[in-house]
């Protein structure tokens, strides 16, 4: 029984239609399809993913972004561009690009568009547009060639940079150097009255006071032996007034002088300086006080002014003699050396009083003194004097101090010499 149901099922199968070429043909191209169809859904994922990343490109662009055809009409635009024309974003979308943001260089031949057609691939330039509104927006306009993958031109990429922050900067900064230059103008000519007004009243007022001096002393001469002793010692202070306003009026005069023109500049051998005011302005002083002057090593040359570097130099060496030890004779010890940046430093050490520390920062000011009249005799401009004429000459000026022991005068200007020529010899120079 079973092998006639086999049988049967063997006839029953020949009697089957078998499938045509066509439905095969069809079969294939329905698979075909299908493979087609997902590769054309992979594709759109890809243009999606890419249109997105497009988006977010330009709406997180700081600045103000539109896409533009070959025909001016704007295709993509950001909404920081709409911010800054004052449009919704959907008005601004199939516009022309000039009627959404108006500029000079519109309708020329410099219109950005025109300038990429015509061969540049990137034009930028400082411009000013028009918001919606009719307000002007000074700008950065860029723009950049935007290709098909075959490289043909189809448009451009316009950014649009506002820089009304940075307008408003640079006019508040020309407002205000063309004040500063006001205000220094009107500085200059109340120093140029200031600097004349001090020098002919300092001169007016020594012809008196040399009068005042001179009369003094006659007067002294002439009563000596006949006045009594309170009427001697004020005679004395009024003299001795005189002679201090003389000597404070000499210092206005040279410290006025200082403010008037530029430094000349020219090489000043300091070897030489020291010793003229050892031979000339300093012989007295130092002869009465059994002082000394040393330099170890050879000074260099300087670019300076020489009667300038005259006056410091014997100012420094002055107050370093006038303010020694009781007892013990002044030693003033003058070296140099090279500093980064082709500076020189120069020290006048003293083996002196000292200052104490919270009296070197204010040292160098006007009419300071540390000390009265009686112990130390001057008119306390000497070292603001010394701070004029290192400051005309760009340099800088202080002083190391230890009360007891002495001070370190230290100024510093340019060499005549960049290699400090002579500064490295063995050589030992006592005055």
């Amino acid at each position: 029984m079973s092998k006639s149901r086999d049988k049967n099922l063997k006839e029953n199968a020949k009697e089957l239609p078998r499938p045509s070429a066509a439905s095969q043909e069809l079969s294939a191209g329905e698979q075909r399809l299908a493979a087609a169809n997902q590769q054309l859904r992979a594709s759109n994922q890809e243009l999606r993913a890419r249109e997105e990343e497009i988006r977010q490109v330009l709406e997180t662009a700081a600045d103000g972004m539109q896409v533009i055809d070959r025909d001016f009409n704007v295709i993509r635009a950001n909404q920081t561009l709409a911010d800054l024309v004052g449009l919704a974003k959907e008005e601004i979308i199939g516009k022309r690009c000039y009627d959404v943001f108006r500029c000079p260089l519109c309708h020329s031949q410099n219109c950005s568009l025109n300038r990429i057609l015509a061969g540049r691939e990137r034009f930028e330039s400082e411009t000013e547009g028009h918001r919606s509104d009719g307000g002007k927006i000074p700008c950065i306009l860029t723009a950049t060639a935007f290709r098909r993958a075959d490289g043909e031109i189809i448009g451009i990429v316009e950014d649009i940079k506002d820089i009304t922050v940075r307008k408003q900067a640079e006019e508040a900064l020309r407002a205000l150097n063309q004040e500063l230059t006001s205000t220094a103008n009107e500085l200059e000519e109340a120093n140029r009255e200031l600097r004349d007004f001090v020098y002919i009243a300092s001169h007016d007022l020594r012809e008196p006071l040399r009068k005042i001096s001179s009369f003094g002393e006659l007067l002294k001469g002439s009563l000596r032996g006949k006045l009594e002793e309170d009427h001697r010692e004020n005679l004395e202070f009024m003299i001795d007034g005189a002679e201090r306003m003389t000597q404070m009026i000499e210092g206005l005069l040279t410290y006025s002088r200082l403010n008037t023109g530029q430094a000349q500049l020219e090489p000043v051998d300091l070897n030489e300086i020291v010793e003229q005011l050892r031979r000339l302005e300093l012989a007295a002083m130092l002869e009465e006080t059994d002082g000394e002057i040393e330099i170890p090593q050879l000074l260099p040359e300087v670019a300076a002014e020489p009667a300038q570097v005259r006056q410091l130099m014997q100012n420094l060496i002055a107050n370093g003699i006038k303010y020694r030890r009781q007892g013990i004779p002044a030693r003033i010890v003058i070296t140099a050396q090279q500093l980064a940046g082709d500076n020189v430093r120069v020290e006048v050490q003293d083996n002196g009083i000292g200052i104490k520390d919270e009296y070197q920062r204010g040292i160098f000011k006007m009419f300071k003194r540390l000390h009265s009249r009686r112990e130390y005799d001057g008119a306390g401009i000497g070292l603001a004097v010394c701070k004029k004429i290192v400051e005309k000459h760009k340099g800088s000026i202080g002083v190391e101090s230890k009360q007891g022991e002495g001070s370190v005068f230290w100024f510093t200007l340019a060499p005549a010499k960049v290699d400090f020529n002579g500064c490295h010899c063995e050589h030992l120079t006592t005055f």
